[in-house]
């Protein structure tokens, strides 16, 4: 054999011994590779980013074929973004789930085809489980459980959930397990994220989508480190306490570590099945006033918000006395809001609320947007269009006609102006692209348990206007009993108005009742 034959075959053995070991180390599944999935990402960008680039960037009128050629463009990135998500799982998966809870936010098409990322999270094999507690644990499976159901109750991007009786005792468990290849995954698909996107930026500077990638850099270590997500319940069990409805499941330190968590086991209904409350003669007004309340004081009073509260994270349990308990579950994603922006937020509700424009501008360039994008972005925050803030939302129609027309406009101008949109999620202040993404998620499950929105917005603006009112005592020198006692009679009078609406909707309530049952 000539020596050029002999280092070609010597060189394409050690690319094949070497294909063979990292897949061995990948568990055979290519997909696993880090080069492989940042291909897998860079070609889903790439066509994403150019479909837009030479389909629709330049249509700007609202013409019924303008708008069909946005929605058709809209849902081929959307199916490519699913499709990519699919495959890479994890961090991507992740990031999908956070689009899909933005509605009113991104186009339609993005919300109703990755919403199923919420039910397809990827399952790993229990064998890889077993090894990934006993790591963690630092001892058998059998000496810590008596029982351990190999069945996961759950499944998320990040983790399963398994159901588990503790060695020689009653107690049954909730072990949470992060997937085996998450945490190294995690490390390069963030990276591609970012790499891909700077990239994109230069190229196509009208898709802002930095905020995405700066999002899921600052989040997603905290969601995998369990020891952070245990110490979030407890700090939210504390704040919460006096609320005698709201349960937080206890946590085991002992077998707890940044990989495994393991709390009470809790079960409950999902606080969107309305069939069940029904068929339990279970008062669905209430369970949303309860939900609400609970983000009201998270938002509004503390500052410290459970941001991913999806379906599968809020429990309902009725109790012998046909009362009942909501439990709170996954407190991986949490925000801390500081002081000035949760003032300058509730004030900005407020001035929405009214519908004071000129309140409305004022605030929403403390939160670091510019004048001229003030009603944009108060229309983000609310999911209304324009005409229905400008008249106050205290003046809500009941006239379900105008809240579909409504519907359809904020939609139609979703897909028009999706890069304004994206422009202004880069510069708004960080805070609030959790809260808009918290506030879509808990405006649907009121939705879907057919609460009045305006009674919603009725108990979210007492908490504002608490807000206010402990923010502006603050600034007032304790020796000015006058301005004291001004800002004190203002406030009784907001209340004394949100008084009067609660009245005039208890009213309209029951003459609709009234007349559904003649």
């Amino acid at each position: 054999m000539s020596i050029s034959r002999f280092l070609k075959f010597s060189s394409l053995a050690g690319i094949g011994g070497y294909t063979g070991y990292v897949l061995h180390q990948n568990d055979w599944n290519p997909r696993h590779i880090g080069i492989v999935r940042f291909g897998f990402a860079a070609y889903a960008v790439g066509q994403i980013a150019f479909d837009y680039k030479f389909s629709v960037l330049k249509l700007r009128d609202d013409s019924e074929e303008t708008l069909e050629k946005w929605s058709q463009c809209h849902q081929r990135a959307a199916n490519r973004l699913l499709r990519l998500c699919s495959t890479n799982g994890g961090v991507f998966i992740k990031v999908g789930q956070h689009i899909a809870a933005l509605d009113y936010l991104v186009p339609k098409e993005y919300v109703n085809t990755l919403k199923v990322l919420h039910s397809q999270a990827p399952r790993s094999k229990f064998s890889d489980i077993k090894k990934v507690i006993e790591k963690e644990l630092g001892d058998k499976l059998d000496n810590i459980f008596d029982e351990f159901d190999e069945k996961a109750i759950a499944s998320a991007s990040l983790a399963q959930v398994y159901r588990a009786k503790l060695y020689n005792s009653n107690e049954t468990v909730a072990v949470k397990v992060q997937h085996p290849k998450v945490f190294q995954h995690s490390l390069v698909d963030i990276a591609t994220m970012e790499f891909l996107f700077n990239v994109i930026d230069r190229l196509f500077p009208e898709f802002s989508l930095m905020w995405l990638v700066n999002e899921t850099k600052r989040n997603i270590p905290l969601e995998l480190d369990f020891v952070n997500e245990a110490k979030n319940s407890e700090k939210i069990a504390i704040l919460l306490k006096d609320l005698q409805w709201l349960k937080i499941p206890h946590i085991y330190w002992k077998y707890t570590t940044k990989r495994v968590l393991m709390m009470e086991f809790v079960e409950g209904t999902s606080i969107t099945d309305k069939e069940f409350f029904l068929a339990n003669r279970m008062n669905c007004q209430e369970i949303a006033n309860r939900f609400e309340n609970m983000y009201g004081r998270m938002i509004y009073t503390y500052g410290t918000v459970h941001c991913d509260p999806h379906p599968g994270n809020v429990l309902v349990k009725k109790t012998s006395n046909k009362d009942f308990y909501l439990y709170l579950l996954d407190h991986g994603l949490y925000t801390q809001l500081t002081d000035e922006f949760r003032q300058n937020y509730s004030a900005f509700w407020m001035a929405i609320f009214r519908g004071d424009l000129k309140q409305i501008q004022e605030r929403a360039i403390r939160m670091g947007i510019e004048e001229k994008d003030a009603q944009l972005l108060s229309c983000m925050v609310t999911a209304k269009p324009w005409s229905a803030i400008s008249r106050g939302l205290e003046n809500r129609p009941k006239d379900q006609t105008i809240i579909s027309e409504e519907k359809n406009e904020l939609r139609k101008n979703a897909s028009l102006y999706v890069h304004n949109i994206s422009q202004i999620l880069g510069k708004v202040d960080r805070q609030l692209l959790l809260i808009m993404k918290t506030n879509d998620l808990i405006r649907n499950i009121s939705h879907v348990l057919g609460c009045d929105e305006r009674r919603s917005l009725l108990n979210m603006n007492r908490y504002c206007i608490q807000t206010v009112y402990e923010q502006r005592l603050s600034q007032c020198q304790n020796n000015n009993i006058f301005k004291r006692f001004a800002i004190h009679l203002q406030t009784r009078y907001l209340y004394f108005k949100l008084s009067l609406y609660s009245f005039y909707l208890w009213i309209d309530s029951w003459f609709t009742t009234t007349r559904l049952s003649c």
